[in-house]
């Protein structure tokens, strides 16, 4: 999302410069902030979540090597853990490969 929040953003703000319209300007300008807080949002969350058995966070590509039976989506494993966090409440680590139940964890 936040990817095509920061072109998105971009291009309404390039409209309102060329139209002379305030209003787009600052949408645009919003749309940008926004994606921006989205990415960091994003990359908090994605560094926090890790596999339980390799401690990698299948959010953040690492440069490993990833798990030959691993599938992926849109040819992104990323997106391939995310859909199945989302709709499944279960994921493949890309990089073990161990299938792990999604819970949270309480910290004492």
């Amino acid at each position: 999302m936040a990817v095509l929040a920061l072109p998105s953003g971009f291009v309404v703000m390039g409209m309102g410069v060329f139209h002379s319209m305030d209003s787009k300007v600052l949408a645009g300008a919003g749309i940008c902030v926004a994606g921006l807080l989205l990415y960091v949002a994003g990359w908090f969350v994605g560094v926090r979540a890790r596999c339980p058995l390799c401690l990698i966070p299948p959010f953040h590509g690492k440069g490993c090597q990833k798990e030959r039976r691993v599938k992926r989506l849109f040819s992104s494993y990323r997106l391939k853990v995310a859909t199945d966090v989302l709709f499944k409440n279960y994921f493949r680590c890309p990089y073990c490969g161990e299938t792990t139940k999604v819970a949270s964890r309480r910290h004492r």
